[in-house]
């Protein structure tokens, strides 16, 4: 967090020449799509495409901020439902519901606060973009203001009853996160 502070500063203040301190290609990424699933990153330097539930978008003072609770995902219906039989959802295959959008496994309550960059792009196509694009088709909303996706999701109902000692979620989301800055956030359609 703080060589991106300081690279900031430095880009703001001496240009882009000595800003390359920290800069995005010089960290390394973390594949967090294995084929049984998504996981948790090993480091928060540089997170990728990581799926979470969003308990919270708001602003405090000058700064946006989400509150996320990192989950697993499972796409594709054996690795979905070899996850649901492992949690206890199910005893065995044929009493599994294949999810069109993936299993979602949340084992750890841990709540991250993360900052959100000034210039986040933000595409929402799930719940909270259905309230701000009226209604409209998931293929027809998209790219949103912070402000936009902060109102939506403080008007969202519950995502989910959570179980005890898990924070309830408004909506599922996909992050890119920098250095503990938030740089991307996609809410896919949801069936």
């Amino acid at each position: 967090m703080v060589l991106f502070a300081v690279a900031l500063f430095l880009l703001l203040t001496h240009g882009p020449r000595n800003a390359v301190l920290n800069s995005p290609e010089n960290l390394p990424t973390y594949n967090l799509v294995q084929e049984n699933g998504t996981e948790s990153p090993i480091s928060e330097e540089v997170v990728t495409d990581q799926p979470a539930y969003l308990i919270a978008a708001y602003s405090k003072g000058n700064s946006n901020y989400l509150e996320v609770d990192y989950i697993q995902t499972f796409s594709g219906e054996a690795s979905s439902i070899q996850a649901q039989i492992e949690d206890g959802h199910c005893q065995n295959e044929t009493d599994c519901y294949a999810f069109p959008n993936g299993y979602k496994r949340n084992q750890n309550p841990k709540i991250r606060t993360l900052l959100v960059s000034p210039g986040v792009i933000i595409n929402a196509y799930g719940d909270a973009g259905s309230k701000i694009f009226n209604g409209l088709p998931g293929d027809q909303r998209g790219l949103v203001s912070f402000e936009q996706f902060s109102e939506a999701v403080s008007n969202l109902k519950t995502y989910y009853d959570a179980k005890p000692g898990f924070k309830v979620p408004k909506t599922y989301i996909h992050i890119d996160v920098i250095n503990g800055v938030v740089t991307k956030i996609i809410e896919p359609y949801q069936e």
